[in-house]
Parts: structure tokens; C-alpha cells; sequence
């Protein structure tokens, strides 16, 4: 795991290759996601792992993510079908499970909709980013891994 994460933080596989992470932050303003987000950035693209041809092989990420207020996070946590489909991701998970979740998490989340296009967008621009996006549905470069 990555030792920036703290036991408030969730993070779980929302995809096949793609990671969700609801992270709980007290300032008043952005800049705690930011420092969060680009920490975990620069962590992977630091990692190295070794293929079985003995070559390394290294990693980086793509970010996406919104913000939301405290009062509609404390809303969330306390949605039974998120707290279903948080479990259904937090245990090794099936296909059919991870199906399950994504569905509910859509339905449920819309800002994960917003996370999800501000990931693609990341990927669009050149990958190896974290991007933010904002209120308006545009997009917003945070930081970029050179």
C-alpha cells in the first residue's frame, strides 16, 4: 500500500484497470486533494516491478477527481447501497461484483461520473496527469509528470 493513505481514505478497484479512492479532508479548501492526489502520482511512477523476462517495468497514473462538500459526503456514507457496493470492492471481487458496484456507484455517485471524464480527460492530454474537475463540467491540468 501506499504509506500516504491514511485509515480515513478509501481507496478499491472500480474497473479492470482503474483504482477509485474517496479521500476525507479537513481544510477549507483544495489544496489537501492536490498535494494528496500528485503525492500518489509521483509514489507510482516511482515504483518499479520486475517482468518475468527479468526486465523492470515501471508504472504511472492518470488522475481524475472532484470535490464534494461535507454534507453531501456524510449523505453518502450513510447510503446502504454504497455501503453494498463499497463492500462488494473492498474483498477480492468477481467480475459480476465489480459490475454490481460500478452500477450502483453510477447510479448513485454522479460525482464519480464527474472523476470518471476528468480520468479521461488526463488520458486525452498525454497521461501521466491529475486533473480536477470543476462545477462548470470543463476540466483543469493540476499537475503533470514529466
Amino acid at each position: 500500500t501506499l504509506s500516504i493513505l491514511r485509515e480515513v481514505d478509501l481507496v478499491g478497484r472500480y474497473v479492470v484497470e482503474e483504482i477509485i479512492g474517496l479521500f476525507q479532508l479537513a481544510l477549507k479548501d483544495e489544496a489537501d486533494a492536490k498535494i494528496i492526489l500528485t503525492k500518489i502520482a509521483k509514489k507510482i511512477a516511482e515504483l518499479k516491478f520486475t517482468d518475468t523476462d527479468s526486465s523492470i517495468v515501471r508504472m504511472t497514473a492518470s488522475i481524475g477527481y472532484v470535490i464534494i462538500t461535507p454534507q453531501e459526503a456524510e449523505t453518502l456514507l450513510k447510503d446502504h447501497e454504497i455501503i453494498r457496493a463499497h463492500e462488494l470492492l473492498e474483498r477480492p471481487a468477481t467480475m459480476d461484483d465489480i459490475e454490481k458496484a460500478v452500477k450502483i456507484i453510477y447510479e448513485k455517485l454522479s460525482f464519480v461520473k464527474k472523476a470518471d471524464n476528468a480520468l479521461y480527460s488526463a488520458k486525452t492530454r498525454g497521461r501521466k496527469q491529475v486533473v480536477l474537475s470543476l462545477p462548470d463540467g470543463t476540466t483543469q491540468v493540476i499537475f503533470r509528470l514529466d
